[in-house]
C-alpha cells in the first residue's frame, strides 16, 4: 500500500492521476493581492486568459510543509506509505517543504525525491512509479526505481521568449542568451535540475521539429507527453511532428498550470519523455 504524491508543477493530466491514484499538493499562484492554488481554484484557460489581461506577471509560492504534512497525513491514517516527488529543488523550495513535513509526520514511511526536472519531465517519472505502487512496490522497492528514473527524465521546450523565465527567476544557464535572440526561437531543456540552452533555431517550424527529431532518438518505446501553455495550434503541430519523428509511442497531450505556465510563459510548447541518461 504506496501513495504517490506530487506537487502540481508536475503537470499530470487530472485523469491520470485520477486513474493512478496520485495525489497533487497544489502551488500557490499570485496576481497581485488575488491568491489561488494551482489546478483548484484557477487551472487551464482561465488562468492564460487571466496572464493575458494581467499588466504584471504573476509569481509563484512553493507549497508550505504544512500542505504536505496533510497529505501525508491522509496516506499514512489510510495505512499508506508515502513517496512524495516534487519539482527540482534548484527551481524550487518545495523539495525542502516536503522534507521537513516528511521528518515531521514519519520519515520511517515518507520517502522524498527530488526528481530534478519540471512538468511532466518529473509527471512521467510519478506515473511510473504509481503503477509500480499499483503492483505491489514496497516504498523502498519505488524509491530505487525513482532514483533509477530521475537522470532519465527529459523535458524540452520552446519558448517565444526568455523573458517570463528571467522575470521567475528560473531562467538557469539560458541567462547567456538573453539580448541575443532577436527574430530567434530559443530552444531549452530542463537538465540536471537547471534550465539550460539547447539551441536558437531560425523559426517556430523548425524549432518544432528539431524538439521532434530529438524526441525521436532519444525516447524509447513508451509514453512522451506533448505540453503547450496558451499554444493549441502549436502543439497540435507538434503532437503531429511527433507522430512521425517517433512513431509507435504513447502520446499525452497536456496544458502547463498555472505554476509552470506562469514561468514558461505564453507560447511554449514542449516534450517530456523518459529515455537514457544522455543529455543535449
Amino acid at each position: 500500500m504506496l501513495q504517490v504524491v506530487v506537487d502540481s508543477t508536475a503537470d499530470i493530466p487530472a485523469n491520470l492521476t485520477r486513474d493512478l491514484d496520485v495525489q497533487v499538493v497544489p502551488v500557490t499562484v499570485r496576481f497581485g493581492n488575488d491568491v489561488y492554488l494551482d489546478g483548484v481554484d484557477l487551472a487551464g484557460d482561465a488562468f492564460y486568459e487571466k496572464l493575458r489581461a494581467s499588466p504584471t506577471l504573476p509569481t509563484t509560492a512553493a507549497p508550505a510543509p504544512a500542505d504536505f504534512a496533510v497529505a501525508f497525513r491522509r496516506a499514512l491514517d489510510a495505512g499508506r506509505d508515502i513517496l512524495a516527488i516534487t519539482v527540482s529543488s534548484k527551481v524550487s523550495s518545495t523539495y525542502n517543504s516536503a522534507l521537513l513535513a516528511a521528518a515531521e509526520v514519519g520519515p520511517e514511511r515518507v520517502a522524498v525525491v527530488d526528481s530534478l526536472s519540471a512538468s511532466m519531465g518529473c509527471g512521467l517519472l510519478a506515473l511510473r512509479v504509481a503503477e509500480a505502487a499499483r503492483q505491489g512496490a514496497s516504498l523502498a522497492e519505488a524509491r530505487r526505481l525513482a532514483a533509477d528514473l530521475v537522470p532519465r527524465a527529459h523535458l524540452y521546450v520552446a519558448v517565444d521568449t526568455l523573458e517570463s523565465l528571467r522575470r521567475g527567476g528560473r531562467i538557469g544557464h539560458a541567462s547567456a542568451w538573453l539580448g541575443t535572440l532577436l527574430n530567434i526561437k530559443p530552444l531549452i531543456a530542463v537538465d540536471d535540475g537547471e534550465v539550460h540552452p539547447v539551441e536558437r533555431i531560425r523559426t517556430l517550424l523548425r524549432c518544432l521539429a528539431r524538439v521532434a527529431e530529438m524526441t525521436g532518438q532519444r525516447a524509447p518505446d513508451g509514453r512522451v507527453a506533448v505540453g503547450y501553455t496558451d499554444a493549441p495550434d502549436l502543439v497540435r503541430t507538434l503532437v503531429g511532428l511527433v507522430e512521425q519523428a517517433a512513431p509507435g509511442r504513447e502520446v499525452i497531450v497536456y496544458q502547463a498550470g498555472p505554476a509552470v505556465g506562469t514561468h514558461a510563459g505564453r507560447g511554449a510548447v514542449g516534450v517530456a519523455f523518459l529515455g537514457s541518461t544522455q543529455r543535449p
